[in-house]
């Protein structure tokens, strides 16, 4: 999965493709959840905000993208979030479009606390296509 492509340097050409490992999901190096489809978004906004933060010290400015997957099949979550209407699994895409709604939620409330944070700009867009 790519967790994100970070253009460094002065041209846009000075890209670096990060990909996300299950091994960085937290700094004890737990997954929350990796499924079928990859990582769980909790495992890879974490780990996107302890990328950012490196990026940040370097002192240099950072574009980056987090493309999710948890609104695809097999729609398999945490356990823990029954209350939120997100089952461990069977709950199609309506519990992966809570699921998404809660995790990006859990991104934007611990970033400001993130030392990348200073002028950082965050733009949140989606892409729902039915194949």
């Amino acid at each position: 999965m790519m967790l994100s492509a970070t253009l460094q340097g002065k041209t846009p050409n000075a890209q670096a493709i990060v990909d996300a490992s299950v091994e960085d999901a937290d700094d004890e190096g737990r997954a929350i959840l990796a499924s079928v489809t990859d990582e769980s978004d909790e495992d890879l906004f974490n780990a996107s905000l302890r990328h950012f933060d490196r990026l940040a010290a370097s002192g240099q400015p950072f574009f980056s993208i987090i493309m999710t997957t948890s609104n695809h099949k097999p729609f398999t979550f945490r356990p823990g979030l029954e209350t939120l209407g997100i089952p461990p699994e069977g709950g199609g895409r309506e519990a992966g479009v809570r699921y998404a709604d809660y995790a990006l939620g859990q991104f934007l409330r611990a970033a400001p606390n993130a030392p990348a944070t200073g002028d950082t700009r965050y733009i949140s867009l989606a892409l729902i296509a039915t194949f």
